[in-house]
């Protein structure tokens, strides 16, 4: 069913990123009133129910190059993301970012230590813990043009170690999106097949 209160008739919204608690929402769209291609967007309601207020840029993470996919902690003080053609050129790499205060905006922003390649790497998703990050990659090493890749570390603010091909869900076809479920025992993703 279509969120109508957020989508923009003729352009593109995409990867919806809802909070723990159901009252906001973050999302990548190519509507007017951001710098880039797709830029990140949010969105607030009263109630997990409720009908969600007027989307506004996320003006702090957005550049000229484009961004998406944004996952915001359950306390609402850290950012996870990805932008294109920065760190390595061409390619799109995770970002992370962090505030002191829910309302305030995402600061600190720099390239995610640990977990880019000189390829793409895009769509982060991590535990409730904040311990695995799980993500979308075209780099050596996969089964196919994209696979889902993890990395863990041993607490929330250690550098993630090397990333893994999760293989058991990757095929020769593109896998991306990945979103695990709180409990952590759950994986789900998108997969383009040809019909």
């Amino acid at each position: 069913v279509p969120v109508a209160e957020l989508n923009v008739v003729g352009e593109l919204d995409a990867t919806p990123r809802l909070s723990p608690d159901g009252r906001s929402i973050y999302f990548s769209s190519t509507r007017p009133g951001s710098p880039g291609g797709y830029d990140i967007w949010t969105a607030s309601r009263s109630s997990p129910g409720g009908r969600f207020g007027s989307p506004r840029s996320v003006a702090e993470l957005n550049t000229s190059n484009g961004e998406g996919a944004a996952h915001v902690s359950s306390d609402g003080l850290r950012v996870w993301f990805h932008r294109y053609g920065v760190g390595v050129p061409n390619s799109t790499d995770l970002w992370t970012g962090s505030r002191s205060d829910p309302s305030a905006p995402f600061g600190s922003l720099d390239l995610l230590p640990g977990v880019n390649s000189s390829a793409d790497d895009a769509g982060p998703w991590l535990s409730a813990d904040e311990r695995t990050i799980y993500f979308a990659s075209n780099r050596g090493g996969g089964s196919g043009s994209f696979d889902i890749w993890m990395a863990e570390r041993p607490d929330a603010t250690s550098v993630f170690d090397m990333p893994v091909n999760v293989s058991a869900v990757n095929t020769s076809a593109m896998e991306g999106s990945p979103f695990l479920t709180a409990d952590g025992l759950a994986l789900y993703f998108t997969r383009e097949t040809s019909s």
